[in-house]
């Protein structure tokens, strides 16, 4: 991972850039570290990540490195679009279509996309899934994730009312500007 952060900071320009994290991720916690070691100067969004919110921990680690961070609900990303630069998302598994990530990921590429903003991914090669070397049934019980307990959103909502709760999301691979991995850009 360590590679892949440092080919993604060689490639671009993150002098007094914005950059948004979505999510709880080791590369992006490897990618912060190793930003803080060469002492960059760069502004930080982190999203809440509904619904477990599990960006409050990334946001934690990454000011531990001395880091501003402004912390929003993803839902609020449009709001500060023109102050940002640029995503970097770890993610879960990636096809050879589409990427699995936290819900979110899908509306902030394609917000991203909208501006002409970029949007990269950093992450391990062992999270390509290759159809030669799993089997359909493994791929797809990787990326069809089961519904979440209801409650985590709404504890006791009117019987007409059905609560559905996800954490995952598939994106197209074409929506992200490029993938940087431990060995090799894509």
């Amino acid at each position: 991972m360590e590679k892949a952060c440092k080919s993604f900071i060689n490639d671009n320009d993150l002098q007094d850039k914005s950059i948004l994290v979505h999510s709880n991720s080791l590369a992006i916690r490897k990618l912060f570290s190793e930003l803080a070691r060469k002492k960059s100067n760069v502004s930080v969004y982190q999203t809440y990540s509904s619904s477990a919110g599990e960006g409050k921990m990334q946001a934690e680690y990454i000011s531990s490195l001395g880091f501003n961070i402004t912390f929003i609900h993803e839902n609020a990303v449009g709001r500060f679009i023109k102050d940002i630069d640029m995503v970097v998302f770890g993610v879960d598994l990636i096809t050879e279509t589409e990427l699995l990530n936290k819900t979110g990921t899908l509306s902030i590429t394609l917000l991203f996309n909208h501006f002409g903003k970029p949007v990269f991914v950093i992450a391990d090669s062992r999270k390509i899934l290759r159809p030669d070397e799993l089997s359909e049934k493994t791929i797809n019980g990787l990326t069809n994730e089961e519904e979440k307990p209801s409650e985590e959103l709404w504890e006791n909502p009117s019987k007409n009312i059905r609560v559905v709760n996800y954490y995952f999301e598939m994106t197209e691979n074409e929506l992200a500007t490029a993938f940087y991995f431990e060995t090799v850009k894509r």
